[in-house]
């Protein structure tokens, strides 16, 4: 009789993770936001799919849009943490103590983060992305005169401070250098290789010297 009423008696562990078993998988928004990001950055905002989201999310569709709303509203989401992730470096570099080492930082880390082939998702997503889609094209401009502005202020305090030889506007000076630093996506893209892209820099970098 003991021995029947022990083996009745559970162990409390036991009970503990048959109800943890039972529960639902706790959502981690992080790492589906990271999971997105990895896939457009790899197909672009076109190439990529809700389809394609669902599978590499491991959720359906409805989960999607409870979670992220629509595919362009998860786009900008994940463009958000690239900006703040991956590109925090341009900041950092336009903050170095003079000109010529500012836009050597900001080239430096730009062609470590391209190096992997993928390119840049901004500069990629500009380049495939659909006219109808005019939300789209709309934030990527922004970013794009965002990243000028910073850029002309840089060569501005330059300009004031003697720092550089050259006249030329600061706004078609940063139109220049954010040329080159777009462009540099689109050569990694096509094999480009970064010895190759450093030498494109050095010469770039020249008119600071």
């Amino acid at each position: 009789m003991i021995e029947k009423l022990q083996s009745k008696k559970q162990n409390p562990n036991t009970r503990l993770e048959k109800r943890l078993r039972g529960r639902p998988k706790k959502f981690d928004f992080s790492l589906a936001l990271e999971q997105a990001l990895a896939l457009f950055w790899a197909q672009g905002f076109e190439g990529t799919s809700i389809s394609n989201l669902s599978s590499a999310l491991n959720m359906n569709r409805p989960s999607i849009y409870a979670s992220f709303g629509n595919k362009e509203h998860l786009f900008k989401r994940c463009t958000e943490k690239y900006l703040a992730e991956k590109l925090s470096f341009i900041d950092e570099a336009m903050n170095e103590k003079n000109t010529l080492m500012a836009f050597e930082a900001l080239f430096k880390k730009e062609i470590e983060l391209i190096s992997h082939g993928k390119g840049c998702l901004l500069v990629n997503t500009a380049l495939t992305c659909n006219p109808m889609n005019e939300a789209i094209k709309t934030m990527l401009t922004e970013h794009r005169k965002t990243l000028e502005s910073k850029f002309r202020k840089r060569i501005q305090l330059a300009q004031l401070k003697k720092e550089v030889g050259t006249k030329e506007s600061p706004a078609t000076l940063a139109k220049y250098i954010a040329s080159i630093y777009q462009g540099l996506s689109v050569q990694t893209a096509t094999g480009a290789t970064n010895r190759g892209m450093r030498e494109v820099v050095k010469i770039a970098l020249k008119i600071f010297e």
